[in-house]
């Protein structure tokens, strides 16, 4: 930053503080890792009802809330979609975020293990995890 001429000084705190200052709309930016946890959590991010949960960057355009609001009430289709595709051109346009890195996974399983599928629009998928311990048993046997 000083390269370019701009002052700055870092604010140096803990991931929860920042979580906190990041809602309260008291940070200028912030890098920081994001999943959408939920199908609707990449749409609502742009949206103005929902700063400070998920619209951290306090995005507020009329024309992006009106699509939003448009396909919210749309089952998924064609028409659905298609105002998600324009959602998506305003954003990138605008650009309240920079999307700059793709997560991967990589997961390790058991036989024993049931339920078991990486969702990555749930997080919590280890509710549906279980241990089948008569299977767990044959293969302890090998």
């Amino acid at each position: 930053m000083k390269a370019i001429g701009i002052r700055m000084v870092p604010l140096v705190e803990q991931w929860p503080e920042h979580l906190k200052a990041s809602r309260a709309g008291m940070l200028m930016m912030w890098g920081v890792g994001w999943s959408g946890a939920r199908r609707r959590d990449v749409p609502e991010s742009g949206v103005r009802p929902k700063q400070g949960p998920i619209n951290h960057a306090r995005f507020d355009l009329p024309a992006y809330n009106d699509v939003y609001e448009r396909q919210r009430v749309l089952p998924d289709g064609p028409e659905r979609a298609a105002l998600l595709d324009e959602a998506k051109r305003l954003m990138v346009a605008y650009m309240p975020y920079k999307v700059h890195v793709h997560r991967i996974w990589t997961d390790l399983s058991q036989p024993w293990v049931t339920g078991y599928h990486r969702n990555v629009n749930v997080r919590e998928f280890w509710k549906y995890v279980d241990v089948d311990m008569g299977e767990r048993a044959k293969w302890s046997k090998r």
